[in-house]
């Protein structure tokens, strides 16, 4: 049996964020009672160089945003 789940975070293409600003953090998260980590997640990642998705650790990950400063 085939079977798939998706976390997804959309960010507003305006979007004006501070350095190391945390946008999302997800803690739980699991795929059939077992962690989103230890199923071998996909990461994947829109235009935006900026935003970053952090590693999958376990049940947790986060989003944040790494503009420069007056950028």
């Amino acid at each position: 049996m085939l079977s798939s789940a998706e976390t997804v975070v959309q960010v507003p293409a305006s979007l004006s964020c501070a350095p190391a600003q945390t946008l999302a953090a997800f803690t739980g998260d699991t795929v059939d009672g077992s962690p989103l980590g230890g199923l071998d997640p996909v990461k994947v990642t829109g235009s935006n160089p900026h935003i970053i998705v952090s590693a999958v650790n376990g049940k947790e990950f986060s989003v944040s945003c790494d503009e420069p400063a007056g950028a």
